[in-house]
């Protein structure tokens, strides 16, 4: 048998290289080989649709119930686009490491660089297209449903006879900034839909002036309630050890800090009945019922409105990314993110909507919202490629004057115009980013993959537990030592020491082992995109874990059917 030279002398070499760059090139191989099986899959199943042949593959666009897709199926693509996301985001971690700590290889991860993306914006056009060929179809489905949520508002929130009616006050108390204010309030709204009150509120008094003069009024027939907010019992839930009465004509919400309030009626859940429509559609069924109730309670009066309108400027035209970079104050709560993390996740979606738009002519803008004046002129300068909007004037106010009335019109024009842009990068740690991509959630297709964090995953402060079922087995090569077990997630956090120890868990990138079946409280914090962390519920373990092995869970709530608002 004659062995080619070349080849068995590249072996030997691979055999006597360093452990991790022998696994990540095996890595690498695999990624290809998956990216390269998958476009041929996504490619030739979309020409059939494209050319119009009947094929064995058509019965996979168009089944006997006349769908494009039924549930199965579209889980395949959701979990498809995922899958794109992890790899691209394992094998960007794992070269720049080896670029930063092997100065001779870095010629060859440049170019290995140069040949995986191209490769992955491919692949992630051909995804989008078959996402695409649903639009149409589920459109309807969304706009149907959105009235039937917005109906079911209404009429909780506007009772025939305000007098009887039960009631819940939203007593906000704490001081933090606009995106963290309006969360506080829309926790509120989860609970009083849930229980069946009309909440009511009081936004005169906070930090911010004019609050109560910003969004449309929740209620048109209930807007006063008798007595004096001190003397109004405090909600508790059915789970709590004293409950409230739920005869009590009147409770109130007090928000001073998060907390778990035991109630299903809370972020991260959704209202059974509309668990099966939602999970065929979108990506992300607790997201989407998150951002129906927040655009609901965020309903501009039209001084706001027409403020919004002459903000955005003749440069604002689609396509647009919409980027927020928070720095100030937020450098103490969450790690900094340069300049470039950001803009990386914008070249992204870029080079995928030009392979999805090869006859036109794109301009790569972006909107900038920020609170640090410089970053506008610095990505000029960086970017020259990209088209920079941006309100200038809000981000000096957001710095020198963030809590005057000028501040806080600039902050709901940054945010509303975000909502806008077709896609959204910035960080979860930030009320903001969360905000923006909550309101993504109004449009009539599936936008749960119309953002992406540079930081932590989506978390809601005050939410129901994200919870992670375990698929496939995992063992850990390198498992979290105890020291790094945080507090338990359902217990107010001691922040400084909490952070600390979940950045640890980060920057070792120790891990959980995992059975299949068990469940797992996923941490927000503990996300790089392609792995996820939390606590293994069953071991009490602590630690990251591939995410493409496990499920999230949908949490059903008993939300009341009211009267003619059922499916």
């Amino acid at each position: 048998m004659i062995v080619n030279s070349t080849a068995a002398m590249r072996f030997r070499q691979f055999l006597h290289m360093d452990l991790r760059w022998r696994t990540f090139i095996v890595t690498f191989s695999i990624a290809c080989f998956t990216f390269f099986y998958m476009f041929q899959i996504t490619s030739r199943e979309s020409r059939v649709i494209v050319e119009g042949k009947v094929t064995k593959t058509e019965r996979w666009f168009h089944n006997n119930d006349g769908e494009s897709f039924d549930l199965q199926e579209r889980q395949h693509i959701r979990n498809a686009m995922s899958d794109v996301e992890q790899i691209q985001a394992m094998v960007r971690h794992q070269l720049i490491k080896i670029y930063q700590e092997s100065p001779k290889a870095q010629p060859l991860v440049i170019k290995m660089i140069k040949q995986f993306l191209p490769l992955k914006s491919a692949l992630n056009a051909e995804i989008e297209e078959l996402k695409e060929l649903t639009k149409q179809e589920d459109g309807e489905v969304f706009k149907k449903l959105m009235k039937i949520v917005a109906r079911r508002i209404e009429l909780n929130q506007n009772p025939a006879k305000c007098s009887t009616a039960k009631k819940l006050y939203c007593n906000v108390q704490s001081a933090c900034g606009f995106g963290c204010i309006i969360h506080h309030y829309t926790i509120c709204l989860f609970i009083s839909l849930g229980t069946g009150r009309v909440m009511m509120s009081n936004m005169s008094n906070l930090a911010y002036p004019n609050m109560d003069k910003i969004f449309l009024p929740l209620s048109r027939t209930c807007l006063t309630a008798k007595g004096n907010v001190d003397d109004y019992p405090e909600w508790e839930s059915p789970n709590d050890e004293h409950p409230s009465s739920p005869d009590a004509p009147i409770v109130k919400v007090s928000i001073v800090y998060h907390k778990d309030r035991k109630t299903p009626f809370a972020p991260w859940t959704v209202p059974k009945d509309l668990i099966p429509s939602l999970e065929r559609i979108h990506g992300n069924p607790m997201l989407w019922w998150i951002g129906q109730l927040q655009s609901y309670l965020m309903r501009p009066q039209k001084w706001l409105a027409d403020s919004i309108k002459e903000a955005k400027s003749e440069e604002f035209q689609h396509p647009i990314v919409g980027v927020h970079v928070r720095r100030s104050d937020k450098i103490s709560e969450a790690s900094y993110m340069a300049n470039d993390a950001y803009m990386t996740a914008v070249s992204d979606w870029y080079d995928t909507y030009e392979m999805r738009h090869p006859n036109e002519t794109v301009v790569r803008r972006i909107f900038l919202a920020t609170d640090d004046i410089l970053i506008g002129s610095q990505l000029k300068i960086a970017y020259p490629k990209y088209r920079v909007v941006q309100i200038q004037k809000n981000a000096v106010v957001a710095l020198a004057k963030r809590f005057s009335g000028s501040g806080l019109e600039g902050i709901l024009q940054d945010v509303f115009l975000m909502a806008e842009c077709d896609y959204f990068v910035g960080t979860m740690s930030s009320n903001v980013g969360r905000l923006v991509h909550e309101l993504m959630q109004t449009r009539d297709y599936d936008t749960s993959n119309a953002a992406i964090t540079i930081d932590h995953s989506f978390r809601y402060y005050g939410q129901f537990p994200e919870r992670h079922l375990v698929l496939i087995d995992h063992h850990a090569e390198d498992p979290c030592p105890p020291e790094f077990e945080p507090l338990p997630p359902n217990q107010l956090p001691q922040y400084v020491r909490e952070r600390l120890q979940l950045e640890n868990i980060l920057k070792q990138g120790c891990e959980v082992e995992l059975h299949k079946g068990d469940m797992i409280d996923a941490w927000p914090e503990l996300n790089n995109n392609y792995m996820r962390g939390g606590v293994n519920i069953r071991s009490g373990r602590w630690g990251l874990y591939p995410k493409f092995k496990v499920k999230q869970i949908i949490e059903p709530a008993p939300y009341p059917v009211i009267e003619n608002t059922s499916l």
